[in-house]
């Protein structure tokens, strides 16, 4: 049950939190929120100990402030971090709180105390300093001797014209040279003639004795040549010397901190800060580059910078080495480069072991800090000449190289770990930079090439919002609408409008189908537009399109595109139009069967088919017939008479093979054999002496026909490439052609395996033996008419 709580009014830096005997929390301060970084977590009737581990096994004492055995308790110093990652301290007091009508309870005050803390250490810090200043003035000297010596910091005295008399070990293992080089040396040989130690000297009327000038930056090299930064804090003493006016002269001390690597590591993150901000801001690799280079020498010390971008003069060799092209560097004011300048000029690769190479193949930053080492070619000759000694490349990293790196120094560095890990940072950033400038400027192209490929293919994209049934679209998804792609309001129902009458419904049902079940669909539909001159046009589409839901699986969008199929459907049309054609055609040349087979496959189609009957029919007096009219009328004859002959052979369910001439051949039994074979051929041979009757009478001719009938095996088939025809092979399609060619005019000639075949249900003659061509005596019937069947 929470405590009802009146009113507490705290100062703005106080907040407090209301907890019963359990230590549950029944009331807080709306503050808190603001003074705890994870108070959004506090929830009423919530263990407080759970928010402050600090205290669990406190709980005796705070019952005994809760009973009023004990006034109050506190806890201070209680560390957190807040949301920005700061460290915060905080105070905790804990008294007890009465309420009129209400149980005991405890009441929690939180201070704010990070800043009364840092004050405190700032004077604890600022007090020790000042008390070790005056403590070492006011000892002796001898007592300051024993300091000088056991100083870790280097100490310099030195009197009013900048003459060092004397300096500690700290000094000289800080400047590599022994004290007798230092004493009586001058400042200048040291810091140079413009320090700010000689100029606070020859300033000295504004010193007082006591007084102290801290943090003094000055540079200056080691005996071997290292630069340092150290920072001195100077005071004036009275020396034991009297000046002219008997006065005593004033000595200046100098006590050192030795500061290289903390303005190193200051200026390794200037660097990095500056490298963030340049690249943030620059909208091109080329804007960046001289800004970057520039902030990358002047922070890490380098003399002068080049970045090598690579080229490559085809993509169809991967393994060819690309040019590398000098793209931009920078040179400190004071260092005239030649020799490299010329090498920075040329768009080629060092020879095969140069730096440049190297880097490309191994992308390992490679530091020389002393090029002199390296064979003398290429870049490194050149730097050579100009007067470099150090020299550090690394490789720019993206998805693969994007550029190198290279820094020179006039002085020997040794190798800097720090400033490495500095520039393998700025350089990680750089290939990201160069990646993503890529990146947007192919995106730019390619919009632009899909607008463009949209434009030709006449495909364009579109999204419906199912929310508010808004439609936007690319241009080219208007323009197949014939509408103006700026349009600024289009609507799914003034899509609809332009669809079809005749297909409205089905589209509706495709698209609601694809929404009910958060799946994709496809359609062909047709759209009616009004064109520039005012035509109304029908235009074919094609759509396909998704449905996009949200986490909670609900439809938001439809997403699709539409193409423009119009030429393609009336190719379509067109085709299958031609298709039909052709299969006609083909099936009037071949059996159904064997066209299907044709279709499917391109090699030579043949079967052997053990039982057929074959006729032959030819013509009498065709030949002389010829040289009485003219070829155009006897092709007409003769496909007024063939006609009639293809008219039998669809009625009797047989093929026909060809014609040949004035010759007509037919089979009966395949391509589907049939145990009727001979029956149906003897069928069509009747019919064809009664349609040759016919036809004589119609058109006042006296043709007559010769027919031949034999039975047995033969090879069907068709081959060849070309002009395809299905033909038989085989003894039996020659005997066949000789009962023809050996027939009589006006009847039907059957061998003896056809006469086995119909003697029980034909009429049949002998005709006897008769001398076949290549095949002898042969005995022969004449086939009359079906027998007559007795009552």
């Amino acid at each position: 049950m929470n405590i009802p709580v009146s009113p507490i009014f705290t100062p703005h830096h106080i907040e407090y939190l209301i907890l019963d005997e359990s230590l549950l929390i029944q009331s807080f301060s709306p503050g808190i929120l603001y003074l705890i970084s994870d108070a959004q977590f506090l929830r009423l009737n919530e263990d407080i100990r759970q928010d402050f581990p600090e205290l669990f096994g406190l709980e005796e004492t705070l019952n005994a402030v809760l009973v009023g055995e004990q006034e109050s308790f506190d806890l201070k110093g209680i560390s957190r971090i807040d949301d920005q990652g700061e460290q915060v301290y905080l105070d905790l007091y804990v008294m007890s709180y009465k309420q009129a009508g209400a149980t005991n309870s405890l009441i929690l005050f939180l201070e704010n105390v990070t800043d009364k803390m840092a004050l405190e250490q700032r004077l604890v810090q600022a007090t020790n300093e000042s008390d070790l200043l005056l403590t070492s003035l006011r000892n002796s000297e001898n007592y300051i001797q024993q300091i000088i010596s056991s100083m870790a910091d280097p100490l310099l005295i030195v009197n009013r014209y900048g003459t060092i008399k004397k300096v500690n070990q700290a000094t000289q293992r800080l400047l590599e040279y022994p004290e007798k080089e230092l004493l009586n040396c001058s400042l200048t040989q040291l810091f140079g003639e413009q320090n700010l130690l000689l100029q606070i000297i020859h300033q000295c009327d504004y010193l007082q004795e006591n007084e102290v000038l801290q943090d003094i930056e000055v540079d200056c090299r080691t005996k071997s040549g290292k630069k340092l930064s150290i920072a001195f804090s100077c005071s004036v003493v009275n020396s034991n010397t009297l000046g002219s006016s008997n006065l005593p002269q004033k000595d200046f001390i100098y006590v050192g901190r030795d500061i290289t690597k903390s303005q190193q590591a200051q200026h390794r993150l200037v660097s990095q800060y500056t490298a963030t901000w340049i690249l943030s801001a620059a909208t091109t690799v080329e804007e960046a580059m001289p800004k970057l280079l520039r902030a990358m020498c002047e922070n890490l010390e380098w003399d002068a910078s080049e970045f090598w971008l690579p080229q490559y003069p085809t993509r169809t060799s991967p393994d060819l080495l690309p040019s590398l092209n000098c793209m931009t560097r920078w040179v400190a004011a004071d260092l005239p480069l030649t020799q490299l300048s010329d090498i920075q000029q040329q768009s080629q690769f060092d020879p095969p072991q140069g730096l440049l190479s190297r880097l490309w193949e191994t992308s390992v930053p490679e530091w020389i800090e002393d090029i002199r080492s390296e064979p003398p070619s290429g870049a490194i000759a050149a730097a050579i000449a100009d007067g470099m000694q150090t020299a550090f490349g690394i490789a720019v990293p993206a998805q693969e190289i994007v550029g190198i790196l290279i820094f020179w120094s006039r002085d020997r560095r040794p190798q800097d770990d720090p400033v490495i890990e500095t520039l393998i940072a700025i350089t990680s950033q750089l290939g990201q930079f160069i990646q993503r400038k890529r990146t947007e400027t192919a995106l730019i192209e390619s919009e632009a090439n899909l607008a463009e490929a949209q434009a030709i293919a006449h495909l364009g994209s579109w999204e419906l919002n199912l929310v508010n049934q808004k439609m936007t679209g690319s241009d080219e998804f208007f323009r197949i609408l014939s509408i103006d792609p700026q349009i600024e309001s289009f609507t799914y129902l003034n899509f609809l409008e332009y669809i079809h009458p005749d297909e409205r419904q089905t589209w509706a049902t495709s698209i609601e189908r694809a929404i009910a079940q958060r799946s994709t669909y496809e359609l062909d539909f047709r759209i009616v537009r009004t064109d520039a001159s005012g035509n109304r046009t029908t235009r074919y589409l094609n759509s396909r399109g998704k449905t996009i839901c949200n986490p909670q699986g609900e439809p938001l969008r439809l997403i699709g595109t539409v193409m423009d199929i119009t030429e393609r459907k009336h190719a379509e049309m067109a085709l299958a139009y031609q298709k039909k054609q052709t299969e006609r055609l083909l099936q009037n040349i071949l059996p159904v069967r064997i066209a299907e087979r044709l279709k499917s496959s391109s090699g030579a189609i043949a079967e052997n088919f053990d039982d057929v009957t074959v006729l032959f029919a030819d013509i009498v007096g065709f030949t002389e017939l010829s040289s009485q009219i003219s070829p155009v009328q006897l092709v007409r004859l003769l496909n007024q008479i063939f006609s009639k002959f293809d008219a039998l052979t669809e009625h009797h369910q047989l093929e026909k093979i060809k014609t040949i001439g004035d010759a007509y051949m037919v089979v009966g039994g395949l391509p589907v054999p049939r145990a009727d074979h001979a029956s149906a051929i003897a069928e069509i041979a009747l019919d064809m002496l009664e349609a040759t009757a016919q036809f004589n009478a119609e058109t006042d001719q006296n043709f007559s026909i010769r027919i031949g009938i034999h039975t047995g095996p033969v090879v069907a088939g068709v081959i060849g490439t070309k002009k395809f025809i299905y033909d038989l092979w085989g003894d039996t399609v020659n005997t066949a052609s000789r009962m023809e060619s050996h027939g009589v005019a006006g009847c039907i000639q059957v061998s003896c395996a056809t006469y086995e075949l119909l003697q029980d249900a034909y009429e049949l003659t002998p005709r006897g033996q008769v001398y076949i061509k290549g095949k002898g005596e042969m005995f022969t019937y004449f086939l009359l008419g079906k027998a007559q069947i007795s009552p």
